[in-house]
């Protein structure tokens, strides 16, 4: 591979661009590609676990709304993962770059794309852990694809997890209070995804003060006083504070606010 520009830093590791001099794996000769390189030298060698499970997932996955590992390969001191490449980058910088929060009808189609990589992820049984809107990168036809598959899991029995992980502003109530799990975390971190694309700021602050904490426990939110209706009322639907009482994925494909939308696109 040739490596190019830096495309972003992340916590561990930096993603670069490149072009393929050779064919290799799924990965075709000339192909412009992402490749992420994480350190294994101390003190980023505790990583390689997180980094070995990140390849094992995402090798297993095929959607168009999931980010496509292509090839991935390792030297003394780095493991180098090769996906394809979002030339948009981060949903989250895409709204910066905007300068504003998205509009409700920009926001359902992210956000419905969004939830049919979560719906293909859950029928495969796998919980991602740590969905936000910097988890989801976006290619230069704006179609948008889950990334980060550092902290996934593979569930044999829906609600046996009990690691605390995933990212302040979009945890659920049940990892903050520390019981078992399931995938219905995910749904939760879909509401907060959502409130943010269209309110530009989670509905829980990351201050990891007790309040902060106790806020999410109880599910303690306010919807903005501009959300329609119905986006108000799927926000509502994902926030839930009892797993149970949260939409299934299926259920969120076919809320109004998202039938709605697709109507009024056709």
């Amino acid at each position: 591979y040739s490596f190019g520009k830096l495309l972003g830093k992340g916590a561990f590791g930096n993603v670069y661009e490149a072009e393929a001099l050779v064919k290799r794996f799924r990965v075709k000769q000339g192909d412009q590609v992402a490749i992420k390189v994480i350190s294994l030298v101390p003190p980023y060698a505790s990583l390689l676990e997180r980094v070995k499970n990140e390849i094992r997932i995402m090798s297993q996955l095929s959607h168009p709304n999931v980010l496509a590992i292509l090839d991935y390969y390792e030297d003394d001191n780095n493991v180098y993962i090769v996906m394809e490449k979002c030339s948009k980058g981060e949903l989250f910088a895409h709204m910066r770059r905007l300068k504003r929060p998205l509009k409700e009808d920009e926001a359902v189609e992210v956000f419905r794309q969004v939830a049919l990589g979560v719906q293909y992820l859950h029928s495969k049984n796998i919980i991602h852990r740590d969905l936000k809107c910097s988890n989801i990168l976006l290619n230069e036809n704006m179609q948008a694809k889950i990334a980060d598959f550092g902290l996934a899991v593979i569930v044999k029995d829906d609600c046996e997890q009990k690691t605390m992980c995933g990212t302040l502003s979009y945890i659920s109530p049940e990892i903050v209070t520390r019981k078992p799990y399931g995938i219905a975390t995910d749904i939760w971190s879909l509401g907060c995804i959502l409130y943010t694309l269209v309110a530009g700021c989670p509905p829980f602050h990351s201050d990891p003060n007790k309040k902060d904490l106790s806020k999410i426990a109880a599910a303690d939110f306010k919807v903005p006083s501009y959300f329609s209706p119905q986006l108000t009322d799927l926000v509502q639907k994902l926030l839930k504070k009892n797993p149970i009482d949260r939409l299934k994925i299926h259920q969120v494909l076919e809320h109004p606010f998202l039938a709605k939308k697709l109507k009024s696109a056709h």
